[in-house]
C-alpha cells in the first residue's frame, strides 16, 4: 500500500475508508453543509408538492409534507437553526411557508395577506423557530432524564436545586452553543412540565403549550 492509501484511507477488513474533507453536519465549525442539503431536498420536494397539490386533498398534502419535508426539517435542528447564520435557516424558514401556503391551498393569495402562524394553527404544523424549540427542549429532556447516551450527558453539569419542592436538576450553562441553548431552553419551560416523568407526556404537553404560544 502507498503513502497516499496509509495517510488518507483507514483500512477495516478488506475495506478501505477514505478521508472526507467537509461532512454532512459541521464543515469548518459551521453547519453550512448540512444548511444546503437541507434546502436542497426541501425545495425539490415542495416543487413536487406543488406538482400533486390539484389531485391531493387537504389531508393527503398533509401527509406528503410530513414524508417528504418535515423529516428533512427535523434532522439535526437543535444544531443548525439558531446556531447557524440567519442566511441559511431563513432559507430553510421561506420553503416551508412555501409548502404550508401549498397544503392550504392559498399558493395564488399574496403572501403579506396571510400569516404564517395562521396557517400553522389551522393545519396543526409547527413552524420552523417553534420545531427547533420543541426539538431542543426534547434533547435537554432526555439528557435530564438519562434517555440519551452517557457521552452526551456528560457534556451537561447540573446542580440540585435548593428549594426542597423543587429538587429537581436545573442545567449549569456551559460555554458551548449547543448546551448553552439547550439548558436556557429547558430552564425556561414551567416547572411542572421539565419535571413530568414520562417521555411521551413531555412531547404531548410541550406539543400543546407551543400551539397555544403561536
Amino acid at each position: 500500500m502507498g503513502n497516499s492509501q496509509q495517510t488518507d484511507q483507514l483500512k477495516i477488513g478488506n475495506s478501505f475508508i477514505g478521508r472526507r474533507h467537509e461532512t454532512k453536519l459541521l464543515d469548518n465549525l459551521t453547519s453550512g453543509k448540512h444548511c444546503d442539503d437541507v434546502l436542497e431536498k426541501v425545495s425539490k420536494n415542495t416543487n413536487l408538492l406543488l406538482l400533486c397539490r390539484p389531485y391531493l386533498t387537504t389531508y393527503s398534502a398533509k401527509l406528503f409534507y410530513y414524508q417528504f419535508i418535515h423529516y428533512h426539517l427535523i434532522y439535526s435542528i437543535y444544531i443548525y437553526y439558531g446556531l447557524s447564520p440567519s442566511t441559511f435557516s431563513n432559507c430553510i424558514f421561506l420553503q416551508q411557508k412555501r409548502a404550508l401556503r401549498i397544503i392550504a391551498n392559498v399558493n395564488h393569495i399574496p403572501y403579506y395577506l396571510i400569516r404564517t402562524n395562521d396557517l400553522c394553527s389551522q393545519l396543526r404544523i409547527l413552524p420552523l423557530p417553534s420545531l427547533s424549540l420543541y426539538f431542543t427542549c426534547l434533547y435537554g429532556y432526555k439528557v435530564l432524564n438519562h434517555l440519551s447516551p452517557q457521552y452526551i450527558s456528560n457534556l451537561f453539569a447540573s446542580y440540585q436545586s435548593r428549594f426542597p419542592k423543587r429538587d429537581q436538576k436545573l442545567w449549569l450553562i456551559p460555554l458551548d452553543s449547543l448546551n448553552y441553548a439547550v439548558s436556557t431552553r429547558l430552564n425556561n419551560l414551567p416547572f411542572l412540565l421539565r419535571a413530568t416523568d414520562k417521555l411521551q407526556t413531555f412531547k404531548t404537553v410541550r406539543l400543546k403549550h407551543i400551539f397555544q404560544t403561536i
